[in-house]
Protein backbone atom coordinates (compact mmCIF):
# COMPACT_ATOMS: atom_id res chain seq x y z
CA UNK A 1 0.00 0.00 0.00
CA UNK A 2 2.88 2.37 0.75
CA UNK A 3 4.29 1.92 -2.76
CA UNK A 4 0.95 2.89 -4.28
CA UNK A 5 0.73 5.99 -2.06
CA UNK A 6 4.22 7.13 -3.07
CA UNK A 7 3.22 7.09 -6.74
CA UNK A 8 0.34 9.52 -6.25
CA UNK A 9 1.13 13.02 -7.53
CA UNK A 10 -1.98 15.09 -6.70
CA UNK A 11 -2.57 16.17 -3.11
CA UNK A 12 -6.35 15.72 -3.46
CA UNK A 13 -5.81 12.11 -4.55
CA UNK A 14 -3.49 11.53 -1.58
CA UNK A 15 -6.18 12.86 0.74
CA UNK A 16 -8.79 10.50 -0.73
CA UNK A 17 -6.32 7.59 -0.47
CA UNK A 18 -5.79 8.35 3.23
CA UNK A 19 -9.55 8.63 3.84
CA UNK A 20 -10.09 5.24 2.26
CA UNK A 21 -7.18 3.58 4.02
CA UNK A 22 -7.71 4.92 7.54
CA UNK A 23 -11.42 5.62 7.88
CA UNK A 24 -12.87 2.62 6.02
CA UNK A 25 -15.41 4.80 4.21
CA UNK A 26 -16.40 3.99 0.65
CA UNK A 27 -14.86 5.76 -2.32
CA UNK A 28 -18.22 7.38 -3.17
CA UNK A 29 -18.42 8.81 0.35
CA UNK A 30 -14.81 10.05 0.24
CA UNK A 31 -15.41 11.72 -3.10
CA UNK A 32 -18.54 13.45 -1.82
CA UNK A 33 -16.73 14.57 1.32
CA UNK A 34 -13.90 16.14 -0.65
CA UNK A 35 -16.23 17.67 -3.26
CA UNK A 36 -18.52 19.26 -0.68
CA UNK A 37 -15.84 20.36 1.78
CA UNK A 38 -15.98 24.02 2.77
CA UNK A 39 -13.08 25.68 4.59
CA UNK A 40 -15.50 28.12 6.21
CA UNK A 41 -16.90 25.26 8.32
CA UNK A 42 -13.58 24.71 10.08
CA UNK A 43 -13.15 25.95 13.64
CA UNK A 44 -10.39 28.41 14.37
CA UNK A 45 -8.71 27.74 17.74
CA UNK A 46 -6.74 31.02 17.83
Amino acid sequence: MLNAYRKIKKEETKMIFKLLAFSEIRIVEASALVSNFEDSNLLNDK
